[in-house]
Formats: structure tokens, C-alpha cells, sequence
């Protein structure tokens, strides 16, 4: 079809194809003509050589005739490069994934989502990725990778291209997705230290991020316990498939990876690796020299870099992993991050935070990971030595934070759970090993640290009883903080049942807490089903306390002894992302006096 024949059609709409007469044909420009005198267009375009020499703007009227005609030929052509682009996109389909908990317009537009939007033919995608150049340009003081061009180096640039959400797709109703929004800036986002804006509205989410929306309403159907939650996991597992091999990323997306590593424990493990990735692909950690910051994008990326950091060490004790990131301390202390002239109160328990986990970090460099060894026994030193650092962190955590500020809301409670934490996870690896010790020199030092992480243990599941709301809060905790719940209640089981470590007083507390601690999580209206974790821990608590309490003098048997008559249902706790074996070995433990 000609870029004629629009117009040959519109004339037929009228009932004359005969092109009409024009007796006196415009062909002088508007300024021109005012003047009344001749116009000479050298192209057959404006502008004129007077109204160029001129500088002025050179405009040729048109009759109507021609601009109906012009308008239907630009119709025609639009619709044929439109037709194009659906051909294009319809060939070389990669394969999708659609779940049964989309309907079916809605899994229709999440699948199409996956679908390459460029438009281009395979073979010339295979041109460009194969193209590489030397960049002759190139700085010696930069990385060795500057030294190449590669044409499928994108620098994480998305592409302006609108992209459908779970909301456009009809997966959930836009009035579901602004219930999840104000759920999640009302009670979680303190928990990713407020890195979500809370002036941002969901138009302004959307159109930056479909993922980040997805991810949001998915965390917060989660822990509000809505019917809402299989289907945003679903439209959440479908922006992840899109951008896995996409490559197009921006800040919202590695906050969106985040935010799901941290609740959503059916696909954490996947996100936590994305999250760390992403963060690198941007160059997030380029900024942390520049601290303190004068320029408000550098305080935004390195602040979204600590978070990384953050979520990145949680989940190496929640999955047994060593953590990815660093703290780049050799570059920059973080504590230099609080100079920036940006700075708010909440940067302070964030940068807290960083301090905490980098003293977490040196536990895993210190003693590794091989359960076996008893390494750590024989290093008792540094042991004392990082139980003191993070005593000295609360204390000058507590003396920092008004906890009295309303703006606060991260209350005491939330640093004794970090505190008591960290140290369980430290001192509980004098457990390592076949035995503790065969030096009786060191029986007491060894003693005492044992009885530490008892104490440490006892405070852990006592926050959990004593806080103020716990119903609530039980359902809004990230994954760590249920592992370590999981690890304290193993602890005191574990410890209680060695003579040479507790007295009667002792083993009747590590009872008496576990007890109201499992009475707390069956109250609560929604830790009371299947797909919480915390469910397990209570149902694989509830045989122990039961076999506990009707033999209140089994501090005679011995450690093996106990586990075989209590026929303990471990594997309750440990399904899904709860992966204990990092921590807790696979011998028993036993103490040599």
C-alpha cells in the first residue's frame, strides 16, 4: 500500500477520486506574503532565503484538503510500522511461565511482560552481541573492564518503554494495592530503615518500578495475611523472570530485591543473590569515597548500598552462607556517612546497624564455617574479644537513640534482640566440636562463656514474650528474626540438659520461658497456621515441653539420652529457609569436666 493510497481513500469517502483543481496553489510563506513579495524556497521546504537569512520562522499554509490528506497518510503509516512491531514480537517467543494463581487475562499480560520489547530481529540481536571494541580512551587508573566496549553493557539503564504492573494486569484491584502500600509504609518499612519514600504515592511506584509495587504488595499480603498474597507472589516471581536475563535495573529494583529477601522466605534465597548482584551492576558502592556526601544522588546510593549490606548478612546466617558485600572500612569508615549534609535521625540506627553486622562479619572470617573443627575453643580470646565489641555497640547505641522520641520507632527492645543475637551466634560456636575442651585449664573460661549464651539465649525469647504487642509485631518480623528465635529456643533445650552448665535454677527458667514463649506464638491469630515458620517452632516445641514437664528430674540423663526419648520433630523448624546446620553442627553436644 502507497503513502498515497490514504489519501486516494479519503477522496472515495467524499465520492470524487478526481484530484481537485487548485487555481492559485499556496506556495509563498505567511511572512513573505504579507509583504506581498516573491518567496523563493530553494528545497521545496521552509524556510525561505529571506526568512533564513533573517532567522525568522517560515511557514507555508496549507488548504484543508491537503491537511486531511497528510493526516491520513501519517495514520497509514503509523499502523503499518505498528503491525510491524506485533510481527516482530511475536516471533522467537521465549517460553513463560504462567501460575494457576493468575487468571487468565491476568497471566496473559504478566506473559507478555516477558516478551522482548525492543522489536529487533534475532540475527541482528546476535550482531550486536557479538560486537566488542577496544576503548582507546580508556584511563589506566580505571577498572580493566573500561578497557573494552561491549555493545551489551547497558550501565543499567532501563529503558523508558511503560511496562505493565499487577495492577494494570488486573491481578489485583487498584484499591488492594493502595491497602498494601499504606500496610507496608505503616509497619514495615522501618524495618528497611525507612528506605522506602514515604511521600511517594502508588502512581509514582508504578511508573518507576513494577517490580518494587510487586514486591511491596506480595511482603505486605504476606504479613497482614490476606487472600491477595498467592497471586502477588505470583506477579512478583513473573517481574523477576523478566528482568533476570533483561539486564535493566534501577535503584527502585535492587530495593524491591530487598524487601522480598527479607520477608518472603519462599523466594528470599533467590532475591538475596539478586539484590547483591544488581547492587554491583550499578555501581551502588562508587559513592562510599565520596562520604560525607554534598550531592544528594551520591547519599541515596551508598544509603542503598548499606541496606544491601544489611540484608546481605542477614541472610547469610538465615541460609549458612558468608556474606557477599562489604563494608569497605579500608575506603571509609561508614561512620563518616553521618557528616553528609543530607542526613536524618533514622540514618543513625541504620549506620548502627552497619557497625553491628561488621562485627557479626569478623565472626565468620574468624572461625569459619566447619562445624567440626574446635577451632573456636582454642581462639577464646577472640571471643571475649567480639562479645566486649558488641557490648561496647549497645552501649553506645542506647546512649545515641532518644528512645523517648516519637519518631523513634525503634524501641529498646529492637536493639536487646540484635544485641543478645549476635552473641548467641558468637558464643555458641565454643560448642564446636567433638567435645569442648580436653585442656582443664580452660574448663572455666569455656564455663562461663557456655553460660553466656545461655543468658543470652533466656533474653532473646524473653523479648519475644515481653513485648508489648507481640501479636502483631510475631507478624511482621523479617526471616532473621524468626531464625534466631528458632536458634535461642534450640540453645536453652541444648544447654539446659548439661549438669556441669546450669544449676536447678537455671533449667527451671529455660522451662518456664520456653513454655510461655510457645503459649505466646499459639495465641497469636495469625502465627497459628501453616505458612508461618513460627508455627513450626511452636509445634516442634510442644513435644519437648510436654516431655519436659512430666519428667522434671531428667537433668540425670545425659544429652544423647534426652534426644532419643524426646523424639524431637526438627525438621518442623527447619523446612523452607530455616537452615540451622551452619550453626549448630551435626554431633551432639557434650561436656568433658
Amino acid at each position: 500500500m502507497s503513502g498515497s493510497s490514504a489519501a486516494m481513500a479519503l477522496r472515495d469517502s467524499f465520492g470524487d477520486r478526481k484530484i481537485p483543481d487548485i487555481s492559485r496553489k499556496i506556495t509563498a510563506c505567511v511572512s513573505c506574503r504579507k509583504l506581498k513579495i516573491k518567496c523563493h524556497i530553494p528545497s521545496s521546504k521552509p524556510p525561505c532565503t529571506r526568512c533564513k537569512s533573517r532567522g525568522l520562522s517560515c511557514t507555508v499554509n496549507k488548504s484543508l484538503q491537503m491537511l486531511m490528506e497528510d493526516d491520513a497518510t501519517w495514520k497509514e503509516l503509523m499502523e503499518q510500522r505498528i503491525e510491524r512491531l506485533e510481527n516482530s514480537l511475536s516471533k522467537d517467543e521465549p517460553e513463560v511461565i504462567v501460575t494457576s494463581h493468575l487468571s487468565p487475562p491476568a497471566a496473559q499480560c504478566m506473559s507478555a511482560n516477558l516478551r522482548s520489547l525492543d522489536g529487533s530481529t534475532p540475527s541482528s540481536r546476535a550482531h550486536n552481541e557479538n560486537s566488542f571494541a577496544l576503548d582507546l580512551s580508556s584511563s589506566l587508573g580505571s577498572f580493566p573492564a573500561s578497557s573494552v566496549i561491549s555493545a551489551t553493557s547497558d550501565n543499567g539503564i532501563v529503558a523508558s518503554s511503560f511496562r505493565p504492573d499487577l495492577v494494570s494486569c488486573g491481578v489485583i484491584p487498584l484499591e488492594s494495592a493502595v491497602g498494601h502500600l499504606a500496610f507496608f509504609k505503616q509497619h514495615l518499612n522501618s524495618f528497611i530503615h525507612y528506605s522506602l519514600d514515604e511521600s511517594l504515592e502508588l502512581a509514582n511506584i508504578r511508573a518507576r518500578s513494577p517490580l518494587l509495587i510487586a514486591s511491596i504488595c506480595a511482603t505486605s499480603a504476606y504479613c497482614a495475611g490476606t487472600s491477595d498474597y498467592s497471586k502477588c507472589l505470583a506477579a512478583l516471581k513473573s517481574e523477576v523472570s523478566q528482568s533476570l536475563f533483561d539486564g535493566k535495573y534501577n535503584f527502585d529494583d535492587v530495593l524491591a530485591f530487598c524487601v522480598g529477601a527479607l520477608w518472603l522466605r519462599d523466594i528470599s534465597a533467590t532475591l538475596h543473590g539478586l539484590s547483591v548482584q544488581v547492587s554491583g551492576q550499578l555501581d551502588l558502592h562508587r559513592c562510599i569515597t565520596k562520604m560525607p556526601h554534598t550531592d544528594i544522588a551520591c547519599y541515596n546510593r551508598t544509603r542503598l548500598y548499606f541496606l544491601v549490606f544489611l540484608c546481605d548478612h542477614q541472610c547469610s546466617l538465615v541460609y549458612g552462607r558468608p556474606p557477599m558485600t562489604s563494608e569497605f572500612r579500608s575506603l571509609k569508615e561508614p561512620a563518616i556517612f553521618l557528616q553528609s549534609e543530607f542526613v536524618n535521625p533514622r540514618d543513625l540506627f541504620l549506620m548502627s546497624q552497619v557497625e553491628l553486622w561488621s562485627i557479626t562479619r569478623k565472626i565468620f572470617e574468624t572461625f569459619g564455617a566447619d562445624v567440626k573443627n574446635m577451632a573456636p575453643s582454642q581462639r577464646l580470646w577472640d571471643m571475649w574479644h567480639l562479645r566486649d565489641a558488641m557490648n561496647e555497640w549497645h552501649r553506645m547505641s542506647i546512649n545515641a537513640f532518644d528512645l523517648n522520641d516519637g519518631t523513634m520507632t525503634m524501641r529498646r527492645q529492637l536493639l536487646d534482640f540484635y544485641l543478645y543475637s549476635g552473641k548467641l551466634y558468637l558464643l555458641t560456636h565454643i560448642f564446636r566440636g567433638q567435645t569442648f575442651v580436653d585442656a582443664q585449664s580452660a574448663s572455666t573460661d569455656i564455663h562461663d562463656l557456655a553460660c553466656d549464651a545461655f543468658e543470652a539465649a533466656i533474653s532473646l525469647v524473653k523479648i519475644v514474650i515481653d513485648w508489648q504487642d507481640p501479636d502483631d509485631w510475631l507478624n511482621r518480623i523479617p526471616s532473621y528474626f524468626i531464625t534466631m528465635v528458632a536458634f535461642a529456643c534450640l540453645c536453652l533445650i541444648r544447654i539446659a540438659f548439661h549438669e556441669k552448665l546450669v544449676d536447678e535454677a537455671r533449667y527451671n527458667q529455660a522451662y518456664r520461658n520456653l513454655d510461655n514463649l510457645t503459649k505466646g506464638l499459639h495465641k497469636s491469630s495469625k502465627v497459628d497456621t501453616a505458612k508461618s515458620p513460627l508455627h513450626s517452632v511452636a509445634a516442634s516445641l510442644n513435644p519437648v515441653l510436654n516431655r519436659w514437664g512430666q519428667s522434671r528430674d531428667v537433668a540425670e540423663v545425659t544429652d544423647v539420652q534426652h534426644e532419643q526419648n524426646l523424639e524431637l520433630d526438627w525438621e518442623g523448624i527447619m523446612k523452607d529457609s530455616m537452615d540451622f546446620g551452619f550453626l549448630l553442627g551435626d554431633v551432639p553436644w557434650t561436656v568433658q569436666s
